[in-house]
């Protein structure tokens, strides 16, 4: 009775561990939509917790609109559009739009008028993994950092017949994310298991005794 207690307990610790993961936050703060790239880094997996079998990255980029302008210096029409989209780069990519594009015809213009198309307040929110084979999570693994790169892009629109002079107010975004690190943990070396285990049992029967 005490040899298969003492077998069980081996085959327990020694059995396949479930997977764990590992979630760190990143975040860029409010910056206008002006195509500059940032540079965010994020600490890599510790290869001695055990074997990382997939990555994922999530994120959520808000935008505060931005607006375009257009004075007509003569008659016609008008379209006016605005959006903005923001990229995280990486060995794994998100492309996230928190302002879709929008657009907005203003018909029969006449010298002197004035429009403003005001993008909209909102949010986007994606994720995007990269698995096994380790070559395409290596860039992940070490005791450094990870680069992510993100980059916010404005598109505007102005176009007619009614010719004037245009202007735009910035599109503002910011990116709050995580990067999950789902890995199988270290399973201990049987000697050290069975070292463990059967002191263990020594120590249960010496207090039985």
């Amino acid at each position: 009775m005490k040899l298969t207690a003492v077998a069980l307990a081996c085959a327990a610790v020694l059995g396949s561990s479930p997977a764990a993961t590992i979630v760190e936050n990143f975040s860029l703060g409010s910056t206008a939509a002006d195509f500059s790239i940032y540079n965010i880094f994020v600490d890599q997996f510790d290869p001695s917790l055990g074997t990382l079998n997939s990555v994922t990255i999530g994120a959520t980029a808000s935008s505060t609109g931005g607006s375009v302008q257009f004075m007509a210096n003569t008659a016609g029409d008008r379209t006016l559009g605005i959006g903005s989209q923001v990229t995280i780069s990486g060995p794994v990519a998100l492309t996230l739009n928190p302002n879709p594009f929008q657009s907005q015809e203003y018909l029969g213009l006449v010298a002197g008028d004035s429009v403003t198309l005001v993008g909209t307040t909102s949010s986007d929110s994606d994720s995007d993994s990269a698995f096994a084979p380790p070559s395409d999570l290596s860039p992940y693994i070490g005791l450094g950092s990870v680069m992510l790169t993100v980059q916010g892009v404005v598109d505007t629109l102005s176009v007619g017949s009614a010719l004037g002079l245009t202007g735009d107010a910035p599109t503002n975004y910011s990116v709050d994310g995580t990067i999950t690190y789902t890995y199988e943990p270290s399973v201990p070396e049987p000697g050290s298991v069975l070292l463990a285990v059967f002191g263990g049992g020594l120590l249960l029967i010496r207090r039985r005794r």
